[in-house]
């Protein structure tokens, strides 16, 4: 569960504002936000309260402002006439009717996928499918994870299994989705993570994982069955992003990919033939066998006068 945000301040000249239905000065859920008035330097109160004990903390938040009081420098204001609005020369557009965006529709049985990781330092972390549980942006220790797969087709079976740094090479029973697997409050970060789809749907769909180790890039793994670790099969996990896709839409990419390098068949392709020595060109003048004998007689030197 996310964590609560209350924003306050001691000041009297501030004032902050909220949604109207917001009663407590608390920031709810993710992009939440609130506007402050101030007409003077002011300090903010910000805390953060888990949503249950031990929970995450985990909060971002961004200040951005939105006015600063005046024109911007060197950009002059546009002119208006005395008393009266400007008006347009040529009439204004009419307004565009929008356009109804193609939504991406989850594939029937993993729009509730939810992944629990827990967090070192954090505690549990809850996060919708495709998203990061720590990972680049703040990387940190993992130590157990569930895969909440609430409408899970009944022909399919999700398991997973999680290795441990300590001791070496220790492997945990394959889990089944909705049961936690890992350790917590134990210092026992995870080295390697195995994902598993079976049973006779199974082909239907495919994990999509990114993964992150300590000191190495991010690794990505697709398929029914997914095996992710580091260089050396010792790095600790710092980050975890899976979803469950369908396994068509991979293949169909796939296809059309290979179409354009089809390979010809073998009447139509093209073999320049390799043109065969003839039998008296292939060897020298020099070894042809001859019944004639040649002789070479030199010159003879001139006589010089005594």
């Amino acid at each position: 569960m996310q964590p609560t945000v209350r924003v306050s301040t001691k000041d009297a000249t501030t004032e902050i504002i909220f949604h109207p239905d917001v009663t407590d000065a608390t920031l709810h859920a993710p992009g939440a936000a609130a506007v402050i008035h101030a007409s003077a330097p002011t300090t903010l109160i910000i805390e953060v309260v888990p949503a249950v004990e031990n929970g995450s903390e985990a909060a971002s938040l961004k200040l951005d402002p939105l006015s600063i009081g005046r024109e911007a420098q060197g950009q002059p204001a546009a002119p208006r006439a005395a008393g009266k609005t400007a008006r347009r020369s040529t009439p204004a557009p009419a307004a565009a009717e929008p356009v109804a965006q193609e939504s991406v529709a989850s594939p029937p049985g993993t729009g509730a996928l939810k992944i629990l990781g827990h967090v070192a330092g954090i505690g549990d972390v809850v996060v919708e499918a495709d998203r990061w549980v720590a990972g680049p942006a703040a990387p940190s220790r993992i130590e157990g994870i569930k895969i909440d797969w609430p409408d899970r087709p009944a022909d399919v079976t999700c398991r997973y299994a999680v290795k441990f740094a300590k001791p070496r090479g220790a492997t945990s029973a394959m889990t089944d989705a909705g049961e936690y697997a890992g350790s917590r409050k134990r210092a026992l970060a995870l080295v390697g993570v195995v994902l598993e789809l079976s049973g006779p749907g199974a082909a239907r769909y495919k994990f999509q994982t990114e993964a992150l180790f300590l000191g190495s890039p991010v690794m990505k793994a697709s398929g029914q069955r997914v095996v992710l670790g580091g260089p050396t099969g010792g790095e600790p996990l710092v980050g975890l992003r899976l979803a469950i896709q369908p396994a068509k839409a991979g293949a169909a990419a796939g296809a059309a990919k290979a179409a354009p390098e089809s390979p010809r068949s073998p009447a139509s392709a093209k073999v320049a033939p390799t043109p065969a020595p003839g039998p008296a060109e292939a060897a020298p003048a020099a070894a042809r066998p001859s019944g004639r004998v040649r002789v070479f007689r030199s010159r003879p030197k001139p006589e010089t006068a005594p």
